[in-house]
């Protein structure tokens, strides 16, 4: 049997899905590319990296080329006693970084019991038993939709974009116009939503083409007028004639600052628009999708299970609580995974907080090394068994580091 240090330089992947950003553009090339291996292809997408033991992409020990998984079936004590106990002898999150350029789907993701129904009756479609809630930390500028807006604000996009009211039904549209309660509301809004998404492909193109045409000849919108028309039109130019594009007359628009996260439990639609993010998620790869994506859309299952509450764009905001002088800690209410983000200093030695759970380490920014003399670089990902001590020293650049773990 190997034998490992207790702290293993990981080796991973990157899938190239063709909504990321292209060539140096991507940070996820970014990151890859300090690896010293990599050469980077400035015509091609660098969509995703992915660090664990999924097995769409499992990362590798990078001295002995051994997957991470077998290492922790051969050394269980790695994982720490409260994962094996709750998940088995695996990891139980899926850690990333996305680099998004074009939208991606709207969808959203099972609780368990609908992810292990879907699995046994839709293999073909839905390859895990697992639900799949997310937390995603912005890296640069991001944009995302995430939840129903509250019903006042649907109300005033109905009326500025009025081309949409053969789609979901005159009917249904002149109700929603006159609505003054959430309550009303609640039974309004399932109807107005699931109308949009099971509209034929003709329908969807009228509307939108007669919304792109009257656009060209509008002035003086609002800025929040404007900011709306704009991202329509944006989707309309990515997936024309897609359903998806009228998302965001729904769904809350959220712009997150570097450092800013949301958190994405189960039955929450969202898309990711653009901009580069941490992403951490329950091990698993089950999307049920409704648009802005040639992928099957699954639109009768989504509109079934959808959280319709509406709520303001700023409740959406996923808050970490600080840990020590150094590291914060976002902890989602799942116990799959939690992210912990650690800034060290120029100069500084600083221990990382010890887990009695297996974690991996990202770093994203600044210089340095391990008490045990790994580099400690842009796109070093470490392996850290649990209850193990890690000092991060010889610090010459201020170090960020996003780190990855189970949730107990």
């Amino acid at each position: 049997m190997d034998v490992y240090p207790t702290i293993m330089e990981l080796r991973v992947g990157v899938m190239n899905y063709a909504w990321g950003k292209i060539g140096s553009n991507s940070e996820v090339a970014r990151l890859i590319k300090n690896d010293g291996t990599v050469s980077i292809d400035e015509n091609k997408p660098y969509a995703e990296l992915w660090m664990g033991t999924h097995p769409n992409c499992p990362s590798y020990i990078k001295s002995s080329g051994t997957a991470l998984s077998t290492v922790l079936v051969n050394y269980p004590k790695y994982l720490g006693d409260k994962s094996i106990m709750t998940f088995g002898l695996k990891l139980p999150f899926l850690f990333k970084v996305l680099s998004v350029r074009k939208a991606l789907s709207i969808q959203v993701h099972p609780d368990i019991d609908r992810a292990k129904k879907l699995h046994k009756t839709h293999p073909e479609l839905y390859k895990d038993p697992n639900h799949k809630p997310e937390l995603a930390i912005a890296l640069t500028n991001f944009q995302a939709m995430i939840g129903f807006r509250p019903f006042e604000e649907i109300q005033n996009n109905l009326k500025e974009i009025f081309e949409i009211q053969d789609v979901i039904g005159k009917d249904a549209y002149l109700t929603f116009l006159g609505l003054v309660d959430q309550q009303t509301a609640n039974i309004i809004i399932p109807q107005c939503f699931r109308n949009l998404m099971i509209s034929s492909e003709l329908e969807i193109r009228k509307a939108l083409t007669a919304f792109a045409h009257r656009l060209k000849s509008t002035q003086n919108l609002s800025a929040v007028q404007a900011n709306l028309c704009t991202l329509i039109i944006k989707l309309y130019q990515q997936f024309p004639d897609d359903v998806g594009c009228f998302g965001p007359i729904f769904l809350n628009v959220i712009n997150l600052s570097p450092g800013q996260a949301i958190f994405l439990g189960a039955n929450e639609i969202h898309a990711y628009i653009e901009g580069d993010c941490i992403e951490c998620m329950a091990s698993s790869d089950n999307v049920i999708r409704a648009g802005l994506t040639p992928k099957f859309k699954d639109v009768e299952t989504l509109c079934s299970i959808l959280n319709y509450n509406g709520a303001p764009q700023k409740s959406k905001l996923f808050q970490p609580i600080k840990e020590n002088e150094f590291t914060k800690l976002f902890r989602p209410p799942v116990n799959d995974f939690a992210v912990a983000v650690t800034e060290i200093p120029k100069g500084k030695t600083v221990t990382l907080v010890i887990r009695t759970v297996a974690s991996i380490a990202l770093f994203v920014k600044g210089y340095g090394h391990t008490h045990d003399s790994i580099v400690c670089s842009p796109g070093t990902v470490l392996f850290i068994p649990a209850n193990e001590e890690v000092r991060i020293m010889d610090v010459t650049e201020d170090i960020t580091c996003y780190i990855g773990l189970a949730n107990i």
